[in-house]
């Protein structure tokens, strides 16, 4: 069973999470851009990042990144102002 941070009522997350890294030992790829894959549970490798220290992250370090997917966020609030007016 798998729970959610943000519930979406079914429809895909609107949300989605980024991992910017410079050197991590034992993850592939770093320094680089990190996309999250909830239904793997896993990190994919977006890309290298080149000049990593212009970030001022430390060796070991990382940064976490939450974004917002506007449409389809607006989508789902949408279908909810329908759903509403239908039952009134």
């Amino acid at each position: 069973m798998h729970l959610r941070v943000n519930p979406s009522g079914g429809n895909p997350p609107s949300t989605e999470g980024y991992l910017i890294a410079g050197p991590v030992e034992g993850l592939e790829g770093s320094p680089g851009l990190y996309h999250y894959a909830p239904k793997d549970h896993a990190l994919e490798h977006l890309a290298t990042v080149e000049g990593w220290q212009s970030l001022g992250l430390p060796e070991g370090n990382v940064l976490v990144a939450l974004t917002s997917i506007y449409w389809r966020e607006s989508l789902e609030v949408w279908r909810e102002g329908i759903s509403l007016c239908r039952s009134i």
